[in-house]
């Protein structure tokens, strides 16, 4: 598991969304991971990933970047969560408010985190 925060001063709610996404996935390539199983809260970038959405022109570039980095994995699934079922998520977007600097979680984390 890789979780990540990080404050988007000027980002739109999709932008952040999709440079979040690409984080991670630079982070898995990064740790050698082979198989990924990508999950989000936001149906326009799972849509758009999955290809069943047109990609608005604002993530377009990162959307690309996105699937050029997905060819180095095995295998990928991309999964829809609901916001409301995604509390963990929902606490690192609020956490990602304070953090200047991108801040990552890796398999474990420490209790503190959630409260």
């Amino acid at each position: 598991m890789i979780l990540g925060a990080k404050a988007c001063a000027q980002a739109t709610v999709i932008v952040s969304e999709a440079l979040a996404l690409k984080e991670c996935i630079k982070a898995a390539i990064f740790l050698g991971c082979r198989r990924l199983v990508i999950e989000g809260d936001n149906l326009c970038v799972i849509n758009c990933l999955r290809g069943t959405s047109p990609i608005p022109w604002k993530i377009a570039n990162i959307m690309k970047d996105i699937s050029e980095s997905l060819t180095f994995f095995l295998d990928y699934t991309v999964n829809h969560q609901n916001r409301q079922a995604n509390c963990v998520a929902d606490y690192l977007a609020n956490i990602g408010h304070s953090c200047p600097t991108l801040t990552r979680w890796f398999e474990s984390f420490s209790p503190k985190l959630f409260g």
